[in-house]
Formats: structure tokens, C-alpha cells, sequence
């Protein structure tokens, strides 16, 4: 979960917003030397609404100018607590997660934060349902995480909506359910939480829970950037040139010709950037927690199978790639092989029904001209032109640009030939820019037409 414990509530009481709680209480109410007299008095006589309202004074959530009363505060929660104050407790629960007035201890937090919690305080309740998400204080049980989460998300509270949404997401507790987790991301992105906007711009992404909508997916990421998120920023980067181009998520019916053209003569950098054109895919895919999307680029070595490096599509499940130029995406629907050492898969994508590329698995010589095809930060179909600069270990060193978003994408020699895949760039430097080289293609695509391959299947969400 992308929200700490304790941070939203926080931040609403020091911005003067009331937490949702079963009570309508907990506003603060600046009180006379006299009347803070009184009120102590009348704490030290046993008054428990007195004792309450000290614990507020003084205790976790108190203004800047007694910070210094921690501990006071925290002594008046607790003799406040003691005596059932629902609020006392939620603030005493809140004094141990924080340490605030006393040693930090998970478990003291969440026996007063269930004691708050069972008199239906919602914020106790969120924090209950964390602390068993996060195994603090207490023996990590996602189903118990889901129960408190659920009675603070049905009072409102949209930190305890989010997470919910998460469990549903994740299948955390809950049976994993996509329509139940676009509900509750919903309803607290409504309510203004940038976690739930990120996340509901994924699931319109990824349609999940949701028909595929990539207008709808900017819609929410636009949301979460204004209040700056700025993983959603660098995905509206990636995203925009796609909407602009018109890319949808129907079934493609166009074919292609699948002719492996071979050449004896060098081509033309024009010629070579047409056939890189007509191969090449952007890839859109979730990192490994699901909860962002990575984007880079692939190159056809059979009409529905597409080359990229492991790293653009780590997680495995959904995903999407489209052909440069193309109005239209289709499903991933399978891994056929994998080798992470190498950063490099094959993947399965029925529909897309590319040329296949020509490969040449022969080491290069430095100085040879190379080519270069990619998706740069959202620049669709970028092409450009370098030269073989070093032989590495496992890497052919390039001096033709690439950057994110080009990653998995094909490298041409002159001969129109892929010599190998865009993988990495060093920021620090100027064109210092690796491939791995095409033989690890060979001997991936070996690997899958032997007996013994593995593979990953996804099931279509």
C-alpha cells in the first residue's frame, strides 16, 4: 500500500478537517487560560470529558506551541481511555504508532485502536485494518485487514476505501475481484485520495473491473498529477501520444505480409526504418506490484510473437502491445519464454500479425553503422542512427539514442538485420547506450521450440 498509516489523518487535522468518526466530536476549540484551568481541574476530579479534552490539548494530533506536553497529553488519553473515551483511545492508539508522548509500540497501538474501533470510531478502524495488513503489533492476517478496512470505507473514510480497493485488487483476503476494486478506488478517488486516482487510471488502463478506456485511464492520472503525483505525470508523458494518435483496444482484423525479406545489398536508412516500422510494437505492461504501468517497445520475430526485454514486462498477466502507427492494441496473451539473466522474453500477442523481422546473430564490428527503432518517453516510432562503439560482456555498446521507453526495441544494422535489442542507457553519459546482441534471440527462440520450454498463460480479464 502506497499510503503510510498515520499520514492522511494527520494531515486533515492540522489542515482543520474533522475526521469522520461515530461521533460528530474532535473539533478543536482554542480555550481561555481560564477555561484551560477549569478544564484541568475538573480532569484531575475524574471529569472524563475533561480528561478528553486535555488528551486532544496535549496529545499526538496537538498544535505546533505544545509539542512539548507529549507526554502530558498522552497521560490524560490514557486515564481518559481507561474510563471508555473512544476518542482518548483513538488518540492513545495514535501516541504509541507515532511514539509521541510515549515509547513507540505497534501492539499497544493496535489493542487501543481495537478497543476505539469496537465503539465504531472509523479512523481506529482504518488504522486497525493496517496494522493487520502490515503485520505491526499484531500477526499479519489480510482477512482481518479486510473486515476493518470494510466498516471505516462503509463511514467514509477514503484512506480505508483505497485500501480496500487494493485487497480486491490483489485478492488480499478477499477473493481477488477487479469490478469490487474499480468500486472502492471510485469511491475514494471521488473523495479526492491521489492513490485511488492512480489506481483507477490503471484499471481503465489495463481494463480491469472496467472496459479498456485510455481517455478515461488520462482522466484519472491528470487527476493524480494535479495534486502531484509524480509517477502519474511521467505516465501521462507515454499516454498522451497514444490517445492523440487514436489508439483503441478493438480486435485487430487488418493483415499483414509476412514475408522475411533478405537482402544481399545494404538498404537505405529510409528503407530500414520502413521495414522497422512495420514490425515494431509499443508495449504497455503493470510493474510487479501492479500498481504502475511500464512502458517500451518489442519487434516481431513471427507474426504474433513479439521480442522485448524481461524487464518491460516483468510481472507477467495483462498487457498490451500495438504496432507503430496502428489505431489499434491487442492483449498479450502469453510468455513463451523468459530468461532474466539475459533480459530478454518472448511473448505470444494473437492478433497482431506483424513481418517478422531478419535476425543476424553474428557479433558486429566496432564501427559498424547501426539503427535504432523505439518508443522514447511517448516519442512513438523514433528512429535514429549510431555506430557500434564497444564490445561489452553480454552487451553490444551503441552510440545511436535511445532512452525510457525504448527499451526491447530492435537494432538494425545496415542490411536491415536485427543485430540486437535496446536495453539500457547511462544517464550520466552521452550515448552510452547497450543492446543485447541478437544471438540471445536465437537461443531464446530455441528454447521455445524445444520440448522442455515453459511457459506463462494468462487467462483474457
Amino acid at each position: 500500500m502506497r499510503v503510510p498509516i498515520w499520514m492522511v489523518p494527520i494531515l486533515l487535522i492540522c489542515l482543520c478537517c474533522q475526521p469522520v468518526t461515530a461521533q460528530a466530536g474532535m473539533q478543536k476549540q482554542a480555550l481561555t487560560k481560564a477555561e484551560l484551568a477549569a478544564t484541568r481541574k475538573a480532569a484531575e476530579n475524574g471529569d472524563i470529558d475533561a480528561q478528553s479534552k486535555l488528551c486532544e490539548i496535549y496529545g499526538p494530533f496537538a498544535e505546533q506551541s505544545n509539542a512539548q506536553d507529549y507526554a502530558q497529553g498522552a497521560a490524560w488519553c490514557r486515564r481518559a481511555a481507561e474510563q471508555g473515551n473512544a476518542e482518548a483511545q483513538f488518540m492513545l492508539g495514535v501516541a504509541y504508532g507515532l511514539g509521541k508522548g510515549v515509547p513507540q509500540d505497534y501492539t499497544q497501538e493496535a489493542y487501543w485502536d481495537r478497543k476505539a474501533a469496537e465503539q465504531g470510531i472509523a479512523w481506529a478502524q482504518f488504522g486497525l485494518g493496517e496494522l493487520y495488513y502490515n503485520g505491526n503489533g499484531l500477526p499479519q492476517d489480510y482477512a482481518q485487514a479486510a473486515v476493518w478496512l470494510r466498516m471505516a470505507a462503509d463511514q467514509g473514510i477514503p484512506d480505508a476505501q483505497f485500501s480496500l480497493g487494493t485487497l480486491y485488487d490483489s485478492g488480499k483476503g478477499v477473493s481477488q475481484d477487479y469490478a469490487q476494486a474499480v468500486v472502492w478506488y471510485r469511491k475514494a478517488a471521488d473523495q479526492g485520495n491521489v492513490d485511488a486516482q492512480f489506481s483507477l487510471g490503471v484499471m481503465y488502463f489495463f481494463g480491469k473491473g472496467v472496459p479498456q478506456d485510455l481517455a478515461q485511464a488520462v482522466v484519472w492520472f491528470r487527476k493524480a498529477a494535479e495534486q502531484g503525483d509524480t509517477t502519474a505525470e511521467e505516465l501521462l508523458k507515454e499516454l498522451l501520444p497514444l490517445l492523440n494518435k487514436g489508439i483503441t483496444f478493438a480486435a485487430s482484423s487488418a493483415s499483414a505480409d509476412t514475408a522475411n525479406i533478405q537482402t544481399s545489398a545494404p538498404l537505405s536508412p529510409q528503407a530500414i526504418a520502413k521495414r522497422a516500422s512495420e514490425s515494431t510494437v509499443w508495449i504497455a505492461s503493470p510493474d510487479s506490484d501492479g500498481k504502475s504501468i511500464i512502458f517500451g517497445s518489442g519487434f516481431a520475430v513471427e507474426p504474433d510473437l513479439i521480442v522485448t526485454n524481461s524487464h518491460v514486462f516483468p510481472a507477467g498477466g495483462l498487457g498490451l502491445a500495438g504496432r507503430i502507427g496502428s489505431d489499434q492494441s491487442q492483449r498479450i496473451k502469453q510468455v513463451i519464454q523468459r530468461d532474466k539473466q539475459d533480459d530478454i522474453v518472448l511473448l505470444y500477442v494473437p492478433g497482431l500479425n506483424l513481418p517478422s523481422l531478419p535476425i543476424d546473430s553474428r557479433e558486429p564490428v566496432v564501427g559498424d553503422t547501426v539503427f535504432a527503432m523505439g518508443n522514447p518517453e511517448g516519442m512513438i516510432g523514433t528512429f535514429s542512427e549510431g555506430i557500434v562503439s564497444a564490445l561489452r560482456d553480454h552487451f553490444i555498446q551503441i552510440t545511436a539514442p535511445i532512452s525510457h521507453g525504448s527499451s526491447g526495441g530492435p537494432v538494425f544494422n545496415t542490411y536491415g538485420e536485427v543485430i540486437g535489442i535496446s536495453t539500457a542507457s547511462r544517464i550520466s553519459g552521452q550515448n552510452l547506450n547497450l543492446a543485447v546482441p541478437a544471438s540471445e534471440i536465437d537461443t531464446l527462440l530455441k528454447r521455445a521450440r524445444s520440448t522442455d520450454g515453459d511457459s506463462e498463460e494468462y487467462p483474457q480479464q
